[in-house]
């Protein structure tokens, strides 16, 4: 009877401790998954929100450029307040050295937009402040803003889909060693 029972509980026992070690890392492989995921989402949000914010901004002063009305240009400071937040979210999620770079480039352009932005508004509105005005939103904004902003949303959309991939091929691999052990 013990030469059985001892063999069969040792095989039971080392499959018993298979399954606990199995099942544990992939607890730990969802939590990992769960974590980029997450972070990825929210950066994604953040350029895809900063990136918004930034065309409603160049939507509000070609609208003035058409219009002269000034109620166009009030309408900025509050969308520089959230486009800032978004910038700054971005720029906090983005831990890759791509990221960084993308980000540095877009801060620095963002800076110079507003600087230029608000030497402009300070004029009396004229011709030529009209035509800086296009100046600053097609030198900067059409083409060192919204660029390296959204090539920085591309590159995280890119990661949300690797780590989709990768999960789902853990999850085959995981799936056909434990059918292979249960069989």
């Amino acid at each position: 009877m013990m030469r059985l029972t001892l063999p069969s509980a040792f095989i039971s026992g080392l499959l018993l401790t298979v399954g606990v070690a199995a099942a544990w890392y992939v607890h730990r492989i969802q939590d990992d998954v769960s974590e980029m995921l997450a972070e990825n989402i929210t950066s994604v949000r953040a350029a895809e929100e900063f990136e918004i914010g930034m065309r409603e901004v160049r939507t509000k002063i070609v609208l003035y450029l058409l219009t002269g009305d000034r109620k166009h240009l009030e309408a900025v400071p509050e969308l520089r307040q959230i486009t800032a937040y978004w910038l700054q979210e971005a720029d906090r999620l983005g831990t890759t050295s791509p990221e960084q770079e993308l980000m540095i480039k877009v801060k620095e352009s963002y800076r110079k937009f507003f600087v230029e932005f608000e030497h402009i508004q300070q004029q009396d509105p004229t011709m030529a402040s009209h035509k800086k005005l296009l100046t600053v939103i097609d030198d900067l904004l059409a083409t060192e803003i919204l660029p390296p902003a959204h090539e920085y949303l591309a590159f995280n959309e890119q990661q949300v889909a690797q780590t989709t991939k990768r999960n789902q091929a853990t999850g085959t691999w995981l799936i056909t060693g434990l059918l292979t052990l249960g069989t």
